[in-house]
């Protein structure tokens, strides 16, 4: 029976604390869902944009572009290549966009 009175006590403490604050549990709730949102749909988009704008190459591969004369200018940073159309729809597409 006491198991009850506390149960109906907690009840009432959490009613009440929602009756008090439900301007604040409110707006948390559309801050954090309007956060979600730009996380979602403006930087997730564009990390993935920008990582797939560059392959990155091995060294065998380096080596290679730079023996020959013409190649050697795609080289970004000595590591990297911009992607061909077809390797970036790939990997935006792999990604999910």
């Amino acid at each position: 029976m006491r198991e009850n009175g506390l149960r109906l006590v907690k009840n009432k403490n959490m009613n009440n604390f929602i009756k008090e604050n439900w301007f604040m549990l409110s707006t948390s709730f559309v801050i954090i869902i309007l956060g979600l949102s730009f996380y979602w749909y403006q930087l997730r988009p564009s990390f993935i944009k920008e990582e797939c704008s560059l392959i990155q190459l091995d060294d065998k591969t380096v080596d290679l572009y730079n023996k020959v004369e013409g190649l050697k200018s795609i080289i970004i940073d000595n590591k990297y290549r911009k992607a061909t159309e077809s390797e970036y729809n790939y990997c935006i597409h792999s990604k999910g966009l």
